[in-house]
C-alpha cells in the first residue's frame, strides 16, 4: 500500500482538487450543506467502521459554507488512520455560471453532482454517495466493480421511482430507452475519464434548460446517461420499510421486490431515501442500526436536541399521517392529485367518507 502524508486542505479558489493518494485509492464523493453534517457524520461513522488497512480511502466532501469547527470535528473522525483521507471543496465557482444562467432553478448540490466528472477532473473513477445512508460493508467491493466499453456511470435501480410509474409519474415525461433501467443518484459510481472523452461540461449542464425536473439531478443522469449505465445490485441502495416510499416500492416490478426480499436482512447500503428519516422516527426499519451509530458519534447531543424539537413541533402540527401519505401517493400540482379533488370535493358526501376511512385505518390521530 502506497501512502502519501496528508496535508489539510481546503480550497478556497477554482483549482482542482488532487487525488490523496498518488495510487490505488478508494475514491468516495459526498455532497452536503452545513445543516446535515450532523447525519453526514453517522453516514461517515458507518463507513469508516467497514474499511480495512489493505485500502487507502480518498473521501471528499464538497459544500459550500461549511465551519471550521464542523470541518475539523470531521477530520477528528479519521485523525489516527493513515489510510484514510477527509478533505473539503467548495465547487460553486465550477458551477456558478450555470446556476445563475439556468432556465429552472435547483439547489446547489444538485448542480455539484452533475458537474463531478469536470470537478474532480484529475480522477478517473469515484463513488458518489448521499449523507442519508448507512453501510454494511466495505465501499471498496463496490469501487472494485468494472465498467465496458458502453457504460459511463453506475448505479442501483430505484424501486420507489419504478413503482411510481405505475402510480402518478407518466413514462414518457423522462421517455427513456428502458424505463426500468432508472437508477437513484445517492449511490452512483463515475466512470469520470470517459464521460469527459464524451461530454463537455456545459453539455451535460444544458439539461437544465429543456425543462423542468421532478426529480432535479437524478433526472438529468438518467437523460444524459440513457442506455450508458451499469446496474448494480439492488443490495448496494437498499430503502427501509415503514418509510413513505414502502407504498411506491409496491407499485415496482415483481422481479425487482422479490429481489428486495431476498437482500433485505443483510443490505450492503442502507439508504433512507424517503421520510420519515431514522433521525426523526426511530422505528423505521433499520433506525435502531442508524442511532447506533449515532450514540457513539460527535454530534449526538446534538441529534437528539433537534430530534425532539421536531417530535415536539409534530405533536402540536395540524399535518396528518392520513395527509402525508395522500401527499405521497398524489403529490401537489400532478394530475393524479387534481383527480383526487374531482373526485373527493373539500366538505362532500365523499370528502367525509374518505377522513373517516383515514381515521379507521388509524392514519390520522
Amino acid at each position: 500500500m502506497i501512502q502519501l502524508k496528508r496535508a489539510d486542505f481546503k480550497a478556497t479558489s477554482c483549482s482542482y482538487i488532487e487525488p490523496a493518494f498518488s495510487s490505488g485509492a478508494i475514491v468516495v464523493v459526498f455532497q452536503i450543506s452545513p445543516y446535515y453534517v450532523p447525519y453526514f457524520s453517522v453516514c461517515l461513522e458507518s463507513l469508516l467502521a467497514n474499511t480495512t488497512n489493505d485500502n487507502n480511502y480518498d473521501l471528499i466532501v464538497l459544500s459550500s459554507g461549511l465551519q471550521d469547527y464542523q470541518e475539523k470535528r470531521l477530520n477528528y473522525l479519521v485523525s489516527n488512520k493513515p489510510n484514510i483521507s477527509l478533505r473539503f471543496f467548495d465547487p460553486t465557482c465550477v458551477v456558478e455560471k450555470f446556476i445563475k444562467n439556468s432556465r429552472y432553478q435547483y439547489l446547489y448540490l444538485n448542480y455539484y453532482k452533475l458537474a463531478l466528472p469536470w470537478i474532480l477532473s484529475k480522477y478517473d473513477k469515484f463513488i458518489s454517495l448521499g449523507a442519508d445512508l448507512l453501510l454494511n460493508t466495505d465501499i471498496a467491493l463496490l469501487f472494485e466493480q468494472s465498467f465496458d466499453s458502453s457504460q459511463l456511470i453506475g448505479g442501483v435501480q430505484d424501486l420507489g421511482y419504478l413503482g411510481r410509474l405505475n402510480i402518478d409519474i407518466p413514462p414518457e415525461e423522462l421517455n427513456l430507452k428502458n424505463k426500468n433501467e432508472y437508477i437513484n443518484a445517492d449511490v452512483l459510481m463515475f466512470s469520470a475519464d470517459k464521460i469527459r472523452e464524451e461530454f463537455e461540461l456545459e453539455d451535460v449542464m444544458s439539461v437544465w434548460q429543456r425543462k423542468q425536473l421532478r426529480c432535479a439531478e437524478q433526472d438529468a443522469l438518467n437523460l444524459i446517461f440513457d442506455g450508458r449505465k451499469k446496474l448494480f445490485e439492488l443490495a448496494w441502495n437498499y430503502f427501509p420499510d415503514r418509510m413513505n416510499s414502502e407504498i411506491h416500492i409496491s407499485f415496482a416490478p415483481s422481479s425487482l421486490r422479490e429481489a428486495r426480499e431476498r437482500i433485505k436482512k443483510t443490505p450492503s447500503i442502507i439508504h433512507f431515501a424517503a421520510v420519515p428519516k431514522p433521525w426523526d422516527d426511530p422505528l423505521i426499519e433499520f433506525a435502531d442500526v442508524w442511532w447506533n451509530y449515532a450514540r457513539k458519534g460527535i454530534w449526538y447531543e446534538e441529534l437528539l436536541l433537534r430530534a425532539r424539537t421536531i417530535r415536539f413541533a409534530g405533536a402540536n402540527a395540524t399535518v396528518t399521517r392520513g395527509r402525508m401519505l395522500c401527499d405521497s401517493l398524489f403529490p401537489k400540482g400532478s394530475s393524479s392529485r387534481e383527480f383526487l379533488k374531482k373526485m373527493f370535493p373539500r366538505n362532500s358526501q365523499s370528502w367525509k367518507f374518505f377522513k373517516y376511512v383515514q381515521r379507521k385505518l388509524k392514519f390520522d390521530k
